[in-house]
């Protein structure tokens, strides 16, 4: 029990010993506690408005998709059929209409947010 206590006693003082040369190893533990407090706050926030982020994404994607579906060589050659400076004189009505309207129906593909 001596020997252990001798032991014990002489841990207690290097210690102290460790504890003397560095008065700020306190300090500097509880700035990291507090810094590892404010990146889980953060990360909470951040995850709060990746959730935000793709929600607004999963609102908006149908009209994309949509619009998306509309990007196809048949659909473009009416436009350019309705819009082609060789044709200007020959263009129906009909012709000038579904061109329209494939160009309205790709409008989400260019609007921003």
């Amino acid at each position: 029990m001596r020997g252990e206590n001798a032991k014990l006693k002489s841990d207690i003082i290097k210690l102290k010993a460790m504890l003397q040369e560095e008065p700020d190893a306190a300090k500097l533990r509880k700035k990291v506690v507090d810094q590892q407090v404010e990146m889980a706050s953060m990360r909470r926030v951040m995850k709060g408005i990746a959730k935000e982020r793709d929600a607004l994404r999963r609102f908006k994607r149908p009209k994309v998709r949509a619009a998306q579906a509309l990007l196809t060589r048949q659909n473009h050659n009416v436009i350019i059929k309705a819009l082609h400076v060789d044709r200007d004189k020959f263009v129906t009505a009909e012709e000038i209409a579904e061109a329209r309207r494939v160009a309205i129906a790709l409008r989400p593909l260019f609007d921003e947010g």
